[in-house]
């Protein structure tokens, strides 16, 4: 492993999915192991300092289902964790999961479980819940997608759900983008483009409880594509990553930012140099950007091959883009 690489578990047989930090500098990391190779899955949480000691390991097993915890957050008053629950009979997540959103007190005691509407694995993912928050009241706000359309769905503090808003988009085609955001003004914002390589780009705002605001800000761009992540940069402006696809190589055929100012005015698009699929922009106070990226060479019989993950800093948006590269075995990705 690289210099500064933490090993945790057993080494066999368990993922992570999440991380978070708690309030001492410690953090918690969720995911799941198998039980001896055998297909069964329960999930596991593991608490280490914040230098990385391991403090505990704590296995939430459940006889009735075969599971894994894929997000995290912390509540006032717990933790919520969304579970991917397995429907298939082959012990594989990939025949298809059943999702939900589960209530844990401090003591990682379940206090509740509600039902993820509207989703699941679909042909090319296991993974359609895309992102999870918590509001200031306690609830949740869980973003979602499927093959042609993005969801956001409510939940109440005591796990109570609300119907799901469903932003439609039939041409999109498998979808991979993780766009709701916060705001600077403690709402939400997401991104969706019309189509698989359309110019036109939607911006949808949400208040802090994830209700959706009038208006759907739209914006024609010079260079269209498909929206893969958004933040909000420190003036309040948007900046999406976006990406378009060469079919006939099965890559990445081009990559930029777009820049957005919430008037409705295109500000603008930069072509980034490393090819990457970046789910993850993160805008920093003094005005630069850090990315994070997989790339995505050749699609090959056992999947992904020749892929590593990309972590770039860039001083501003015209800023030349400094790399790092990490992995490059087959299918290694971020």
């Amino acid at each position: 492993a690289p210099p500064g690489t933490l090993l945790f578990g057993d080494k066999l047989d368990e993922v992570a999915s999440d991380i978070i930090e708690e309030a001492d500098g410690s953090f918690l990391i969720l995911g799941g192991k198998e039980d001896k190779n055998s297909g069964e899955w329960d999930v596991m949480l593991i608490k280490v300092d914040g230098t990385g000691r391991e403090l505990w390991t704590r296995i939430i097993e459940d006889d009735d289902r075969n599971s894994y915890g894929r997000h995290l957050v912390k509540t006032p008053d717990g933790y919520g964790i969304v579970t991917y629950e397995q429907q298939a009979a082959n012990g594989s997540f990939y025949g298809g999961v059943n999702i939900f959103l589960e209530r844990y007190d401090e003591d990682f005691q379940l206090q509740g479980r509600a039902s993820i509407s509207g989703v699941s694995a679909y042909y090319g993912t296991n993974d359609p819940v895309a992102e999870l928050f918590v509001t200031p009241s306690g609830g949740f706000i869980v973003e979602t997608f499927s093959y042609d359309q993005t969801s956001l769905q409510q939940f109440s503090a005591a796990g109570v759900p609300s119907e799901p808003i469903n932003i439609v988009n039939g041409s999109l085609g498998a979808r991979e983008a993780r766009t709701l955001t916060p705001d600077l003004d403690g709402g939400f914002v997401m991104a969706q483009a019309n189509g698989y390589s359309s110019n036109e780009v939607n911006v949808y705002v949400f208040d802090e409880e994830g209700n959706p605001l009038s208006g759907i800000q739209n914006y024609t761009l010079n260079q269209g594509g498909q929206v893969i992540g958004m933040a909000v940069m420190p003036d309040s402006t948007y900046l999406l990553t976006m990406w378009t696809y060469d079919y006939s190589t099965a890559s990445v055929g081009a990559n930029y930012l777009t820049h957005l100012d919430p008037d409705g005015t295109v500000l603008d698009q930069i072509n980034l140099s490393s090819q990457a699929y970046y789910t993850k922009v993160y805008p920093q106070a003094d005005g630069s950007l850090i990315l994070i990226g997989n790339t995505q060479e050749v699609y090959g019989s056992n999947g992904l091959e020749a892929t590593n993950t990309l972590v770039v800093y860039k001083e501003s948006l015209q800023g030349e883009e400094q790399v790092v590269s990490y992995g490059g075995v087959n299918g290694d990705g971020m």
